[in-house]
């Protein structure tokens, strides 16, 4: 392709077995973005066709695992390539946002946990009167959308302040939502629950804050 070493590209990436890859597709100019273990795989086949011997398939195969990032690499007369390299990973948040009612639901259930049957006071109506669908809206609750710089393998929950309540979701450790019930506060003694998701070994963990 004739693609600029220096330019910056964003691509759409995947995440699966501990590796970040981009989508494989072909732009207009007929060079074709793809991870560069089936970038090999591809080459090796295109060289096997074109009547190479297994020595002259390997060298080009050692360049490129020894070709530097983001510089354009002749493999042979006929195939050129970049490795690009990453300089940052971000969440794709073009998507619908998830619905603040399915946040709602999870705080107040894990509120539940914190202070009993509390939680059905008279104090929290309005909270349940959104969640039964009787109300739309109350200003009992606010819903903050954050994330943080990286990605990091868990999910987890957990109250960040007692007053006001506020409860925080994670998810793949950057995207984070932040409910905040402004007019409701929990007992400053109140020990804090902790729900922590290790994605790498699927274990889940409850833990108690002091």
């Amino acid at each position: 392709g004739d693609h600029d070493e220096d330019e910056h590209k964003e691509e759409k990436i995947s995440f699966k077995n501990e590796e970040f890859n981009p989508f494989a597709y072909m732009e207009q100019d007929k060079s074709i973005i793809q991870p560069t273990k089936d970038a090999k795989k591809q080459i090796k086949k295109e060289l096997k066709k074109q009547g190479k011997s297994q020595e002259e398939i390997n060298l080009v195969l050692d360049k490129i695992d020894n070709a530097p990032l983001d510089e354009r690499i002749e493999l042979d007369s006929t195939m050129d390539i970049i490795k690009w390299g990453v300089n940052e990973i971000q969440p794709d948040l073009t998507g619908d946002n998830i619905d603040d009612l399915f946040l709602l639901k999870i705080v107040y259930e894990f509120l539940s946990l914190h202070i009993g049957s509390v939680i059905y006071d008279k104090k929290f109506g309005e909270i349940r009167d959104v969640l039964l669908g009787k109300i739309d809206k109350t200003d009992d609750y606010e819903v903050e959308y954050l994330r943080t710089t990286k990605y990091e393998p868990f999910h987890g929950i957990f109250v960040e302040q007692n007053h006001p309540i506020t409860i925080q979701i994670r998810l793949f450790g950057w995207i984070v939502y932040r409910i905040v019930f402004p007019k409701h506060a929990l007992p400053i003694e109140l020990k804090k629950i902790v729900y922590h998701l290790d994605l790498k070994t699927n274990i889940e963990d409850v833990s108690v804050l002091p």
